[in-house]
């Protein structure tokens, strides 16, 4: 009885260890750069690599039974543990420099605070992803399942299968096909009930928005959105983000290599009616290639959307319409510069200064 006991409490003593080292290499994560992380690891390792070597040359000077020599079994397995274990918020923290550096709309470096609210929607992220189905009342059609918070709207459903029907050529011609992947698609009746699925946007409502993570469209309602048209047309933009990221998958290209303007622009070439009338303001596409400088130039006088969708659009019309089937799959293997350049022999400079002319002469941007 006395030795269960003891294996017992060696047993909790080891957990509670692992606990006490992971939570306090986690907390240290918070105040240094991805880089002192990985030493901070590094120093712990060597630590537990002497922790070990004194475990394991103590059990075979000490004499008598495996129980006599359990507390130098507990404390290799402390070691063996601990490295892997505090590996895993040193990788964590590295990541979440480089994810805030593509994300955030502030050029500082990131701190404890930044760090604890990418945690946080991190953490909010999973348990909306993984809430409970249960509470939906599910409708699939072929590869799509459509998700109702409380009663089935069967003309709602008709209208999406419609648009993706009375589009599926055009979707064809620059996609080649319709990815036979699983869609879901939540509605809504209220725009604070639109999940954001980034942590970059300060606005704490949505019209709709494509989750790629779990391949879903959140939209509202006909009726919450201002009527049948917008509707369509949010559908639409959302639905290309969709197919694009379809594309991506495809060809095996990164998110991160992908400009964010080159998304957006194509999910708003496809909405249809977006691109009339002229903006008086532009910038650099440059400028605009992450989420966090997309989300920082929008402001009361100037959206990237309508420039974005003119440069698809011109790009589409200039390049052939397989174009982005090209561009990501030379990206697959190069930069979008290098791939950019590959496919329309033109730096993208050069082709974004003859765009700008064009768009110019055409009165679209003054």
């Amino acid at each position: 009885m006395k030795k269960i006991l003891s294996f017992l409490l060696q047993g909790t003593a080891l957990l509670a260890g692992l606990l006490l080292i992971v939570s306090a290499v986690f907390l240290a994560m918070l105040f240094l750069t991805g880089t002192q992380g990985v030493i901070l690891w590094g120093v712990t390792s060597v630590i537990m690599v002497i922790i070990g070597g004194y475990a394991i040359s103590g059990f075979f000077k000490l004499k008598g039974t495996l129980h006599r020599k359990s507390i130098n079994i507990t404390l290799l397995m402390f070691s063996f543990l601990a490295i892997p274990l505090t590996l895993a918020p040193a990788v964590l923290n590295l990541t979440l420099q480089v994810a805030d550096r593509y994300t955030s709309v502030s050029s500082a470096p990131i701190d404890s605070d930044r760090k604890l609210q990418h945690y946080k929607y991190m953490l909010e992220s999973y348990s909306g992803e993984n809430q409970n189905l249960e509470n939906y009342i599910q409708v699939k059609e072929g590869s799509v399942t459509f998700y109702f918070k409380e009663e089935i709207n069967k003309e709602l459903i008709q209208k999406v299968l419609d648009e993706i029907s009375d589009n599926r050529d055009q979707y064809a011609i620059v996609f080649s096909k319709l990815p036979e992947r699983k869609l879901s698609i939540f509605f809504y009746d209220h725009e604070i009930e639109v999940p954001r699925i980034d942590n970059v946007s300060t606005d704490t409502t949505m019209l709709g928005a494509y989750h790629e993570a779990t391949a879903s469209i959140h939209l509202l309602t006909p009726d919450s959105l201002g009527g049948e048209e917008e509707f369509k047309r949010t559908f639409r933009h959302e639905y290309a983000h969709f197919l694009f990221h379809s594309l991506m998958n495809e060809k095996d290209v990164s998110l991160l290599k992908v400009p964010v303007w080159l998304n957006e622009g194509t999910a708003v070439y496809f909405e249809g009616n977006s691109l009339e009338g002229s903006e008086t303001a532009y910038q650099p596409f440059h400028s605009l290639t992450t989420p966090g400088e997309w989300e920082k130039s929008i402001s009361f006088d100037y959206s990237p959307y309508f420039q974005s969708g003119l440069f698809v659009t011109y790009f589409l019309e200039q390049e052939g319409t397989d174009i982005l089937q090209r561009l990501l799959t030379e990206m697959n293997k190069s930069t979008f510069d290098e791939a950019f350049e590959k496919v329309t022999t033109k730096p993208f400079t050069e082709y974004e200064a003859n765009f700008l002319e064009q768009m110019k002469k055409d009165g679209r941007i003054q």
